[in-house]
């Protein structure tokens, strides 16, 4: 017969055990509790319901191979189920495409920016790929995120994996909101450590070969473009959706409005004397509507290409930082250029007197008379 008694050591109580009394194959059957209301719980829940011989029959293959699979981690079917219900998964556990297509289009319905989107969507794909796209999300281990980011992306530099890493863990967090899972297996993987490198940036003589390819070839959209980023410190991809109507000739001015901003945060920028002249001879009113084409990537990339210089990625938006602040422009005025919310003294310690003041002096004197040079 059930009943509950309490548990006691060194004379002291330390909770209650319900004891259902001998079972079937003739071991007993006790679970401890803390307390005994909820010890009187689990057997009055045991009583209305009892696993009867049939049903113990019918699921006795998948209790097997639950019990096998907890041994293998070794815990207990009891640890799993307690495990389960501390960390509140109540909804299922839906396949991984599935709870990226939800977040995506949550993402979207939250007003996330298009790009930011996409450029998750494009790693959370490349993980898909990797563990299948059928995989359950609570399947997915710490050991499989691991072998994804470290073995299967072993050539990559360290700040690709971080990426890789952070991207996971908005997937992962967002399984935990809806209750899909009740831990991130990604929290658990060790962090790649990511050295500091000193930025590269473009030597005055190669950004004047770059423009002067762009207005030789008359494209007016790349060299508006690379002037913003060079000059204006403005981020190439928030650039490549600016509008005609978003450079204030007249003012010297452009704004980078909150629907392009990466941080969502509006800033109006001054456009330098030496840019002025640069966008004063491809000036054109009559133009409207998006700076450069939606293949602005390719666009970009062929005309560093045919200027045959030596360019690497964000190096552009590195060179304005660099010369800037060798240039005497404020730190403050620096950052609030470039639209960067993070620390101030990073911009400070990792741009600061990598180039010389020749170098910036020259940098901020380049003008289209320097076309003939």
């Amino acid at each position: 017969m059930a009943k509950v008694y309490p548990e006691k050591r060194q004379g002291n109580v330390i909770g209650y055990v319900a004891d259902l009394g001998k079972q079937p194959n003739g071991k007993r059957l006790k679970k401890f509790f803390k307390t005994v209301a909820e010890a009187e719980s689990f057997i009055g829940s045991h009583e209305k319901e009892p696993l009867d011989a049939g049903f113990l029959h019918d699921h006795k293959n998948e209790f097997l191979h639950s019990y096998e699979r907890c041994k293998e981690m070794g815990v207990s079917l009891n640890d799993v189920v307690e495990f389960y219900s501390k960390h509140g998964a109540r909804k299922g556990n839906p396949a991984i495409q599935a709870v990226i297509d939800s977040l995506l289009a949550g993402m979207e319905r939250a007003g996330r920016k298009p790009t930011y989107i996409v450029s998750i969507s494009k790693h959370l794909s490349k993980f898909t790929l990797y563990v299948g796209k059928d995989t359950l999300i609570g399947d997915v281990t710490e050991e499989k995120v691991t072998n994804f980011v470290f073995k299967k992306h072993e050539h990559v530099a360290a700040v690709t994996k971080m990426n890789l890493i952070r991207n996971l863990s908005v997937l992962f967090n967002y399984a935990i909101k809806k209750n899909f899972i009740g831990f991130n297996p990604v929290s658990k993987v060790d962090k790649p450590s990511v050295k500091f490198e000193v930025p590269k940036v473009l030597t005055p003589e190669d950004f004047v070969t770059l423009l002067n390819r762009c207005l030789k070839k008359k494209w007016d959209d790349r060299l508006t473009v690379f002037i913003l980023v060079g000059f204006c410190g403005i981020r190439t991809q928030e650039a490549c959706q600016l509008t005609w109507s978003d450079i204030d000739l007249d003012n010297s001015k452009v704004t980078v409005p909150a629907r392009v901003a990466k941080k969502g945060s509006f800033r109006r920028n001054v456009i330098p004397e030496n840019a002025m002249k640069w966008l004063r001879l491809i000036r054109d009113d009559r133009r409207k509507g998006a700076i450069i084409g939606n293949n602005s990537v390719a666009l970009l990339r062929s005309a560093v290409k045919y200027a045959h210089i030596s360019h690497t990625k964000n190096c552009l938006r590195h060179s304005f930082c660099s010369y800037a602040l060798e240039n005497g422009m404020p730190l403050a005025d620096v950052v609030a250029m470039m639209g960067h919310n993070g620390n101030p003294a990073m911009i400070n310690s990792h741009y600061r007197n990598i180039v010389e003041p020749k170098a910036a002096k020259k940098w901020w004197a380049i003008a289209p008379s320097q076309a003939a040079a």
